[in-house]
């Protein structure tokens, strides 16, 4: 897998999360995530599982 590749599929991953939750707002590449709490602790760990799971 391509690193374009796991970061589209990193990408999909974090906005479906972020739909799950209501958050529908645009997906930047800079935004803070985590600070912002868009993400949490949980979402974090379901992230890395992921990331994981792609390689």
């Amino acid at each position: 897998m391509t690193t374009n590749e796991v970061r589209s599929q990193m990408r999909r991953y974090i906005v479906q999360r972020l739909l799950m939750k209501g958050d529908s707002a645009p997906l930047g590449d800079d935004d803070l995530l985590f600070t912002s709490g868009r993400l949490d602790s949980l979402d974090a760990v379901e992230l890395i599982m992921s990331i994981v799971t792609c390689r």
